[in-house]
């Protein structure tokens, strides 16, 4: 048994910042199916933003999140989620250890949203701390196997104009 490789631990770690960094990306960009194909675990989703809006801990489909993500960035005009101090955690590469299936992984992130069509500041600002969990999917063709399962959000501070992540009145 060749056990778990320097050669995987550095892959799997690069694949799991690959992926993390891609969902902030893939947001700002408005990048929908390349999230579902490239973030997202097929199934088993589980979100966690009860800091962040109170409520319950979900377990959306893929799908239904990212609707939900792509309806609050249909009113925002432009986002930015900056992703830093990413740690994944994977055992030590050992020939006695196998290699992981599912990690954890944690950053933090500034984000700043900008809207013209509200009233006072035109900008929210936020910090906010990530807590994740991935699993690695069959990928068809290669790729990075790496999917985000949990997804939890700590905010630690915001500044700016909450208004701007309120949706707009129905148009009459």
């Amino acid at each position: 048994m060749l056990g778990y490789t320097i050669e995987q631990y550095l892959l799997d770690r690069a694949n799991i910042h690959d992926t993390i960094t891609k969902m902030a990306l893939y947001a700002d960009r408005r990048n929908y199916e390349g999230t579902l194909r490239e973030v997202l675990v097929k199934e088993g989703l589980s979100i966690d933003y009860t800091a962040l809006a109170g409520g319950e801990p979900q377990t959306p489909t893929p799908r239904d999140h990212v609707s939900a993500w792509k309806g609050m960035m249909g009113f925002i005009d432009n986002a930015h989620h900056l992703t830093t101090c990413l740690l994944a955690e994977l055992p030590q590469p050992a020939a006695d250890v196998p290699p992981p299936t599912t990690a954890k992984a944690q950053g933090s992130t500034m984000v700043t949203m900008h809207r013209e069509n509200v009233k006072g500041d035109k900008l929210l600002q936020n910090g906010q701390i990530y807590d994740f969990e991935l699993r690695k999917e069959e990928v068809s063709g290669g790729g990075n196997p790496w999917h985000i399962s949990f997804i939890k959000i700590t905010p630690v501070w915001f500044e700016g104009n909450m208004e701007i992540i309120i949706p707009p009145p129905p148009s009459s």
